[in-house]
């Protein structure tokens, strides 16, 4: 995972449109909060408004073309998805624990709560929303929302390298946040870690060939061939690359000698 920056202007549709079903589920709300609270009235959210290609382009170019929590280019791959970082339908504190509702209805087509995930890191998070206090959730657009604690980590709001850190292909965690994030997208999943696996060899054999090319300076094509290699090496590490952040961390690691490559 790595710091996302979000361009601070809202997308026109989102802000126009989005601001209006806003006013309008928030009023519903106010009618109607007992029905929406048991379950039997639900929230029916226009897609097309905070799903709409001007949001979607906006995010892909803040995020690379990576899924925000695990950094799987996806537009190759499979249809991006919008993720709420705050569940839009409803929402639990555990897959342990009962669905809540209605979810954070209010930021259905908020700018801030909006990111871009692979399909699989949708799944695996859906309506999962820990807090490190239960008894400070949101209820309604009418709590203060300054009083909650989320646990999982906020790609643009929180910085990945406090609650993160690498061995090799595995990603660890420094603090608990970290661990529940971890833990409830599944980032070390089986497919995921293969991927990452096969890009360290790549930059590990790249690194000794850059390390190598004091010893050969006086062969042409081997200079070359490191030239090349360490304009791999910074494309490896370049935020907008698949996988950039296991990837900076292996490159400090050998240049600092902490790790051989």
């Amino acid at each position: 995972m790595i710091r996302i920056v979000k361009p601070p202007s809202v997308p026109p549709k989102l802000s126009r449109k989005g601001g209006q079903r806003t006013k309008e589920d928030c009023d519903s709300y106010i009618k109607f909060g007992e029905d929406y609270r048991s379950g039997v009235k639900r929230f029916i959210f226009d897609p097309n408004i905070y799903g709409n290609s001007e949001v979607r382009e906006h995010l892909l170019h803040a995020q690379y073309g990576k899924c925000c929590y695990c950094e799987t280019k996806i537009l190759a791959a499979t249809y991006p998805n919008i993720e709420h970082y705050r569940p839009k339908s409803c929402t639990r504190q555990s897959i342990e624990h009962p669905r809540l509702y209605p979810g954070y209805y209010w930021l259905v087509y908020d700018w801030d709560n909006l990111l871009m995930c692979c399909p699989v890191c949708n799944t695996n998070k859906n309506d999962l929303f820990p807090l490190l206090d239960e008894g400070n959730r949101a209820r309604s657009h009418e709590d203060p929302i300054e009083c909650e604690k989320p646990v999982l980590v906020h790609p643009a709001r929180d910085d990945p390298n406090t609650h993160f850190h690498f061995s090799g292909s595995t990603i660890g965690y420094r603090t608990e946040r970290g661990k529940e994030t971890i833990d409830c997208l599944d980032l070390n999943r089986v497919a995921l870690e293969e991927n990452r696996r096969e890009r360290l060899q790549s930059l590990r054999i790249l690194i000794r060939i850059v390390k190598l090319g004091d010893e050969m300076s006086n062969n042409t094509d081997f200079v070359e061939l490191v030239e090349l290699a360490k304009q791999k090496i910074q494309s490896a590490v370049s935020d907008q690359a698949e996988y950039s952040a296991f990837a900076k961390r292996f490159e400090e690691d050998c240049r600092t000698g902490a790790q051989l490559a």
